[in-house]
């Protein structure tokens, strides 16, 4: 069978490989009205119609160059030539996939049908006109892709809705005369969904960045108290010899200028070079203030009282009584928030949610605060139990620890914060990972699928022998029957199987569906028939006496998307069927297999086929922007937190290095060693790092649930409602350990510094 196509333009996108192209056709005078007389629409003494076939089609339909094929429709057709697609990948060639490829058809009860599209003359579309051959036209109309962005992509969403329900109205070269086109296209819905994963990727970003942010102006602060530390002797001097507050805190904003601006501005022309889009004023705005802050903080801390020597345990009860009120402010304030994101659910319009981004930073503030009060107590027993004991060291680290912490809020903060970070991002990839994975699963339901021809028995030995190939069940459509009994019946998809090999890739198949059931033939039905027919229900399907033996879910990937009967292939002549013709084949795959092979070779076996397979399926998922963005995000997201508790940890340990020299400096004098002293400075830091490591822990993997509830993660898996938390045990041990090494690094720097402080310099200091 021959189709005949026209395009003014069709020459620019092929090669005639041989032959040459079709010469224009006209219509004999006198000849009969389309579907009058013999012979095609010019009749039987109609010149032949010149075609251009592919040279794949040809070789299907075994046809070459000057052959004349009789066709009802058309005629006499010679074959002019033949030719070969220029660019096969091009848009074109994805809209006219027909004049590349012959159509096969076989139902295993009729003789193969092969349909082959060629092109004609365009000038040969006038004389079918005036034969009155019915016409069809279709036309696509290319997107500008780069043009859409997100101020537009919604607009452009709803436009194309309403183009989808109407009609346009085209002037014709006929005067008088409009032709009607309808349009229809998908892209609305391909924008729906790319908005939906952008608005989800800048809700996760928002929590991935909202804690570190925090963490980062903490780390600011350490820095700069560090420093004011380290100055304390100079700017004391300065301050006695008559410089005022206000002249040391501007020459500190000063200073903190230097620093902070200069990195802000180049640090926003990476990110502009980076990410090469238009970006408003906004955009520059956010570096320029994150600039300002050392110099707030250089100008806050670099008054009189931040550089006065004093032990800040002995005012630890005045000061009690406010800490204990702002933690429990604090705590307050995270579980309101937690409560009414919880309470309020998915925004109606997704994008940026501050409630959502603040949560996560106000939930680890609470947490800090809870491992400052834990960690006291377990501190004094554990002082407790070195003041019995011979060990200075412990007793010594543990009364500092108490006493004079080196580690305080900002520090238990970074901690928290960064491996809370670093958990919640692999629980949100496991997770997505995890969904996506059995969407695709659910959506190819099996290893590997093939469709969309008729598989024969040699196909399917054939595909079962391939190499990584467990098995292989078909399945056959045979037509619709109703399904029910006493006037109570729906109509339904007929589905054959082999029972036997679709039980051994899903055990809910029950495996002996070939024998009958007291005399009855055994089915499957699905979820959306199951109503008033249970598990044993006698019904007849047609005129076949039959029981229900199993119920399973409507969307299981069988074939029909609902309303579908599953029998034995045993049973396929009483059905109605002549023959098993499956077009349809759920390839199960050995463990270790690869499924790209075995696709590639399912496809040489059944050139027509259509071939998916789970790996093929998930890449996809994977492959959008936003899905790669996320992923990047996430994995930065947690590098970021590890990196910037390592610096605070740090930080925080240089802060301390005045008050710690002092102590160490006394004790060396009494004789401790050296090694001894540094073993007091990981008495700072152990205790506080190891409080924060399983706090954050718990906060990463309470986190996720609050994302799940509050962000339709379905974008990035194709499952619809909440997803379930899939944490990856292997995965959160690497992230565990690879975040205690950054901060065990950060811990030995810390006191691998501190050896290079002198004892008798600390001590000369001090009694000045």
């Amino acid at each position: 069978m021959l189709r005949a196509a026209a395009d003014p333009r069709y020459l620019s996108q092929i090669e005639i490989t041989s032959g040459q192209e079709p010469k224009p056709w006209g219509l004999p005078p006198n000849a009969p009205a389309a579907g009058e007389g013999t012979g095609g629409i010019g009749g039987t003494d109609a010149v032949p119609i010149d075609m251009v076939l592919s040279a794949d089609t040809a070789t299907s339909m075994g046809l070459s160059v000057g052959d004349l094929v009789s066709t009802q429709a058309l005629g006499t057709v010679r074959i002019s030539g033949l030719f070969a697609a220029k660019d096969t990948h091009a848009d074109y060639w994805q809209n006219n996939p027909s004049t590349l490829r012959v159509d096969f058809r076989d139902d295993g009860d009729h003789p193969p049908v092969y349909t082959g599209t060629g092109y004609v003359a365009p000038g040969t579309v006038a004389a079918f006109a005036q034969a009155g051959v019915n016409l069809t036209t279709t036309m696509w109309y290319p997107i500008a892709a780069d043009a859409v962005t997100t101020d537009n992509a919604r607009a452009l969403a709803a436009d194309l809705r309403g183009i989808n329900q109407n009609q346009l109205s085209i002037p014709s070269d006929i005067p008088g005369v409009t032709a009607l086109v309808s349009l229809q296209s998908q892209l609305d819905r391909a924008i729906d969904t790319s908005l939906a994963r952008v608005a989800a990727t800048v809700s996760l970003l928002s929590i991935c960045v909202s804690g570190p942010i925090g963490v980062v102006l903490a780390v600011f602060a350490l820095g700069v108290r560090a420093v004011i530390e380290r100055r304390s002797a100079v700017l004391a001097l300065a301050a006695a010899r008559g410089a005022s507050g206000r002249q040391l805190r501007g020459t500190a904003a000063v200073e903190g200028l230097v620093l902070g601006l200069p990195a802000a501005a180049i640090g926003a022309v990476v990110a502009a070079l980076a990410v090469p889009v238009p970006a408003g004023a906004a955009a520059w705005l956010v570096p320029l203030l994150i600039g300002l802050v050392p110099a707030v903080l250089f100008a806050v801390l670099g008054g009189r009282r931040s550089f006065r020597t004093a032990r800040r345990d002995l005012s630890a009860r005045a000061r009690g009584g406010i800490r204990l009120a702002a933690s429990v402010l604090m705590i307050a304030v995270a579980a309101l928030a937690a409560f009414l994101l919880i309470r309020r659910g998915r925004l109606d319009t997704p994008g940026f949610d501050p409630l959502l981004a603040l949560t996560p930073l106000l939930l680890a503030l609470a947490a800090s605060v809870v491992v400052l009060w834990i960690l006291p107590p377990a501190l004094q027993a554990v002082a407790a139990l070195t003041r019995r004991g011979s060990g200075l060291v412990a007793f010594v680290g543990t009364a500092r620890a108490l006493r004079d912490p080196a580690l305080g809020v900002a520090a238990a903060l970074a901690v928290v914060v960064g491996m809370s970070v670093a958990v919640f991002s692999s629980v949100v990839l496991s997770t997505v990972d995890g969904g996506s994975r059995a969407q695709a699963e659910h959506t190819v339901g099996a290893d590997v699928r093939a469709s969309g021809t008729i598989f024969t028995a040699a196909q399917q030995r054939r595909i079962a022998a391939t190499e990584g190939v467990a098995g292989v069940a078909p399945i056959a459509e045979a037509g619709h029957l109703s399904l029910g009994l006493n006037g109570v019946t729906d109509d339904t998809t007929v589905l054959l199987t082999d029972a036997k090999s679709l039980h051994a890739q899903r055990a809910a198949v029950p495996a002996d569906l070939g024998r009958k059931v007291d005399g009855r033939v055994p089915v499957v039905i699905s979820r959306d028939l199951a109503q008033g027919r249970p598990v044993g229900a006698d019904l007849r399907l047609g005129l076949l006496e039959v029981r229900v033996v199993g119920i399973l879910p409507t969307d299981s990937a069988l074939g029909p998307p609902d309303a579908w009967v599953l029998v034995d292939r045993a049973f396929t002549t009483d059905v109605g069927q002549g023959s098993f013709t499956p077009a349809t084949l759920l390839i199960d795959l050995r463990s270790g297999a690869d499924p790209a092979a075995v696709a590639s070779a399912v496809r040489t076996t059944a050139p027509d086929a259509i071939v998916d397979d789970v790996a093929a399926e998930l890449a996809a998922v994977q492959a959008a922007p936003t899905a790669s963005g996320l992923r990047v995000t996430l994995i930065g997201g947690a590098v970021a937190g590890a990196l910037l508790a390592a610096i605070a940890v740090f930080a925080g340990s240089v802060t301390a290095s005045p008050s710690r020299n002092r102590v160490i400096g006394m004790l060396r004098t009494m004789g401790m060693s050296a090694r001894a002293s540094l073993a007091l400075v990981a008495w700072e830091i152990v205790p506080i790092v190891g409080a924060g490591v399983v706090v954050g822990t718990l906060l990463g993997l309470a986190m996720p649930a609050l994302v799940v509830a509050t962000t339709d993660l379905a974008p990035f898996t194709g499952v619809e409602g909440t997803l379930p938390i899939r944490p990856d045990p292997a995965q959160l041990a690497v992230v565990l350990v690879g975040f205690l090494v950054v901060t065990g690094i950060a811990t030995i720097v810390a006191v691998l510094a501190a050896r290079r402080a002198s004892p008798a310099a600390a001590v000369k200091m001090g009694a000045e």
